[in-house]
This record gives structure tokens, sequence and C-alpha cells, in this order.
């Protein structure tokens, strides 16, 4: 039960924080082209850390 509640809280701060970039680079202002590469490298971060945090949850309920 603890390993969901980690999970959810996780998943819900990453989403929240993808969330917030996209606005960024949508309807923020972005500097410069240097700004817009660091941007969507860091959403791409939280897109494979999203990704990693699923497998080992799958991997736990596997293991049981």
């Amino acid at each position: 039960m603890e390993t969901l509640y980690f999970y959810e809280k996780s998943l819900k701060i990453i989403r929240k924080r993808q969330e917030d970039i996209r606005e960024t680079i949508c309807h923020g202002s972005v500097n410069d082209f240097e700004s817009f590469k660091e941007l969507r490298a860091k959403l791409q971060e939280l897109v494979i850390i999203e990704q990693e945090l699923k497998d080992l949850l799958e991997r736990e309920e596997k293991n049981g």
C-alpha cells in the first residue's frame, strides 16, 4: 500500500511539473532558443522518469 501511495504522489508531482513546462513553452515567455531547448530537455527527462516509475511499479507488482 505504501508503494502505491508513493507512486501516485510522485506521478502527480511529475505530471504537474510537465504541465508547468508545457505552459511555459506554449504560453510563457521563452527568451531565446537556448531556453527553449533547456525546457524541452527538462520535459524529456520528466517523461523518462515517469516511465521508469511506471516500470518500477510494474516490477513490484510482479514480484508481489
